[in-house]
């Protein structure tokens, strides 16, 4: 494995880790629109090297995360 798969398998591990901690707090995930997972989520992150995604929070009224979205960023 070379030094940059490392810090890319790094990476996806420390991501989807995190991930799954917010999920299991109660918060659904979505990637692109459509409700996802920790695992695929981090994959695309990581791996797609073409596009790069934004995070949007989404909180209720008494301040808990409901929701955590990652759409793509296009670069113009």
């Amino acid at each position: 494995m070379t030094y940059s798969e490392k810090n890319r398998y790094i990476a996806y591990m420390t991501l989807e880790h995190e991930l799954k901690k917010i999920a299991r707090n109660g918060a659904s995930l979505y990637l692109e629109g459509r409700k996802s997972d920790a695992k695929e989520i981090a994959a695309a992150c990581v791996f797609n090297e073409e596009t790069s995604y934004m995070r949007d929070y989404v909180w209720n009224e008494s301040g808990q995360l409901t929701q955590l979205k990652f759409d793509a960023v296009n670069n113009i």
